[in-house]
């Protein structure tokens, strides 16, 4: 009997001990999945919190924001002494000076009204007016056309007003600026030129 109790005290103090041992590893485990489930909750926190400062600080951009923008521009006014034209023949001589005096009222970032008078390529005086539009905008260069009416071309209506879609490039740097136009070839009516308009911005 006294063999068989001292057995089983063994047998009972080896289970203690292992249970002793084992205790402590599950209540490290329990605090180490506890102190990650809090340092993942602080991160998500912390994830959460960057994400909505770098929401709240993107500029939000509304319809008054671009009206805003289109009621800030300043208008100008740009004049003009003429062109310098590059005819596309030779055949006829023609004048390359084209003197005068222009003027282009900016009302808004891409279009204007433009009038003006020169001495045309086959030495006639010509008038224009129309509106100047173009939407297309390169840093300091744009993109478009002069549409409009215009006079003093013999071969054309017998010099009297004719419709006019002309290509232009502008830019401008300062109160400095120039056009250039083409002109495309008519036939026999007219030779086309690239023309050269230099402009000065009074206002």
């Amino acid at each position: 009997m006294l063999n068989l109790s001292s057995q089983v005290e063994r047998v009972s103090c080896a289970r203690i001990s292992r249970v002793a041992f084992i205790l402590p590893v599950f209540a490290t485990l329990a605090t180490g999945c506890a102190t990650s489930s809090v340092s993942a909750a602080e991160i998500s926190m912390e994830q959460n919190t960057e994400l909505t400062s770098e929401v709240s600080a993107k500029p939000v951009t509304t319809d008054s924001d671009a009206d805003e923008e289109a009621r800030s521009f300043q208008k100008q006014l740009w004049i003009n002494p003429g062109f310098i034209s590059l005819h596309f023949t030779k055949i006829e001589e023609r004048n390359p000076l084209n003197l005068g005096f222009g003027a282009e009222w900016r009302f808004n970032e891409d279009t204007g009204v433009i009038a003006g008078t020169y001495v045309n390529s086959v030495r006639k005086q010509s008038t224009y007016g129309g509106v100047s539009w173009q939407p297309i905008t390169l840093g300091a260069t744009q993109l478009g056309a002069a549409l409009g009416v215009i006079r003093g071309y013999p071969k054309l209506n017998h010099g009297g007003w004719i419709p006019m879609i002309l290509p232009t490039l502008s830019y401008a740097y300062g109160r400095f600026g120039f056009n250039l136009v083409l002109v495309p070839p008519l036939g026999d009516k007219n030779v086309g030129s690239l023309s050269l308009q230099l402009k000065f911005k009074v206002w």
